[in-house]
């Protein structure tokens, strides 16, 4: 199977996320330079053309010296360009830099460090830093999906193990994780919280699934209540060896826990409890979007991009 910026390899279905890829060799062909990296996020983030993001004004003129920026409202006189009000906002990194990292966070299933983004982009390890969660920025998914059942709901702890702490600190303070998966669609929706009790478990299930939909779980009482919300509530218990009861199982979400768990151990190490909703929204990214095309999914991350900006000042301050 072929796509126009690069092959599609067969692989085994565990591997959409590759398969659905792009090589390097086929993204630097298409986007030798800054130039053709902007016209990409131009297209993406105007398909109709240029709209001043100050004003909404699409009565725009081009600056032929593209100085101080490439495009100016005639409706508001300022000047603008594809990173004006996004997470790209004052950036002096180059477009193709900007397309580079997108491209490698979004395709690469286990994510990028900082360290590996700095080699790949040339730039130092705090300016990979930033841009990764820029990136991060544009990823995240505000919108409540309204799921229409049958869901899978199960909760995760993200963090070292006790044994490789010194003595001294033994308290692994890992961090919960609530994810629900909806089975008719694939799609997960997965928050870090402060803590897993029947509170964050039940507004959980409710702000992501339709009332009357058919919540599968496993033996934890934190989900106690959900029958009595008008949930059709089942249960596997796993303390008894039960895994899987006919269409009951959490094997899903589970699934998209393993692939997070592999992401923090195999590639970043360590996530703080500031910035780890960044990085599980990363990942729910990938994982919703495992099965269409690397440009379709970098398209869509562009898009979004649009009045998301993460200042230096607000991402150490949180």
């Amino acid at each position: 199977m072929s796509h126009p910026l690069g092959t599609v390899v067969a692989m085994s279905k565990p591997h959409e996320i590759v398969k659905t890829g792009m090589s390097l060799v086929a993204f630097f062909r298409r986007y030798p330079t800054d130039a053709e990296a902007e016209a990409q996020f131009e297209a993406w983030r105007w398909p109709t053309g240029p709209q001043c993001p100050h004003c909404a004004s699409t009565s725009v003129s081009c600056v032929k010296s593209r100085r101080p920026q490439p495009f100016r409202c005639r409706g508001c006189r300022r000047h603008f360009s594809f990173k004006t009000d996004t997470p790209m906002h004052d950036s002096k990194l180059g477009a193709q830099t900007w397309l580079l990292a997108l491209f490698l966070i979004v395709s690469n299933p286990k994510g990028r460090s900082s360290v590996q983004l700095a080699a790949d982009l040339g730039i130092t390890q705090k300016s990979a830093w930033h841009v990764g969660h820029r990136v991060r920025k544009a990823l995240s998914d505000g919108s409540l999906p309204g799921f229409d059942g049958p869901v899978e709901v199960d909760e995760t702890y993200i963090g070292g193990k006790a044994r490789n702490r010194h003595r001294r600190q033994r308290d692994p303070g890992k961090t919960a994780v609530i994810g629900v998966k909806d089975r008719q669609s694939g799609q997960v929706a997965a928050t870090p919280v402060h803590d897993v009790n029947t509170g964050t478990a039940e507004a959980m299930v409710a702000a992501t699934t339709n009332a009357g939909a058919d919540v599968f779980t496993d033996g934890s009482r934190v989900y106690d209540g959900l029958s009595e919300m008008g949930y059709g509530h089942q249960r596997v218990i796993h303390s008894i060896g039960e895994y899987v009861r006919g269409p009951v199982s959490t094997n899903g979400v589970e699934n998209f826990w393993s692939g997070l768990k592999r992401t923090y151990i195999g590639t970043y190490h360590y996530w703080s409890d500031e910035h780890i909703h960044r990085y599980v929204d990363e990942h729910s990214f990938r994982y919703n979007n495992r099965s269409r095309h690397i440009t379709d999914r970098m398209a869509d991350a562009a898009a979004a991009m649009n009045g998301r900006r993460l200042p230096w000042r607000e991402l150490v301050a949180a």
